[in-house]
């Protein structure tokens, strides 16, 4: 991530700039987990974790959960306002706060290596794909690609509006991107396409993707 990107969500922890944090599970989370029918030893990937509390439903369900977000500050408060006794570490020239099944990391994503996703069965992505500019997609899926296995179960949500009315961050991300990005190696189905409420006085709409990795 560019020198630029990281110093803006930096900025935005630190500052507590933060509207897109969600205070309840997301209502896609609770629906379509299920569908992926995992058994609850697999591990769940969250990138761009955020201090969301999806964490703490992916961890009921039983699974552990590794998490990398580049602020420490919203590990940190993830542990804090959830009462969780994580425990920093440095592995990897990253602080990784580890703990109760949670293995979070405040590092950058594209650091992240094969040791890293060992063991990671799927991952889950609200934040990730739509915070990153068109220019860091590609990297993105390409980095997940090179290190998800076959078989692994992505369930991903994604934002549309008209781009030219307001800018991102969350950016917008029609299908034929996703299929531009994953297309050639996960097989993407689509659960559902739905209108939030209200997303900054414009139309939009979220839609549920379910990705298998086959290749």
């Amino acid at each position: 991530m560019t020198k630029i990107d990281a110093a803006f969500w930096h900025d935005k922890w630190e500052t507590g700039r933060i509207g897109f944090h969600q205070d309840d599970y997301h209502p896609a989370l609770t629906k379509y987990w299920p569908c992926l029918e995992l058994t609850p030893t697999e591990t769940v990937f969250v990138p761009l974790c955020g201090k969301s509390k999806d964490m703490l439903y992916l961890r009921a369900q039983g699974h552990d959960v590794f998490g990398i977000e580049l602020s420490e500050a919203a590990v940190k408060a993830f542990a804090h306002e959830n009462e969780l006794n994580l425990l920093p570490a440095t592995k990897d020239n990253a602080v990784r706060h580890e703990g109760e099944g949670y293995d979070l990391c405040a590092g950058d994503f594209f650091a992240l290596t094969s040791q890293d996703f060992k063991g990671v069965g799927a991952v889950y992505d609200r934040a990730a794909l739509i915070a990153l500019p068109p220019d860091l997609r590609d990297k993105y899926a390409a980095h997940l690609k090179a290190h998800l296995p076959k078989g692994t179960e992505i369930l991903l949500i994604t934002l549309t509006y008209d781009q030219s009315k307001i800018s991102g961050p969350p950016f917008s991300v029609p299908e034929d991107t996703v299929q531009t990005l994953f297309g050639d190696w996960c097989r993407i189905q689509e659960l559902e396409k739905v209108e939030p409420e209200n997303f900054r006085g414009i139309r939009a709409y979220e839609t549920i993707y379910r990705l298998t990795v086959i290749s």
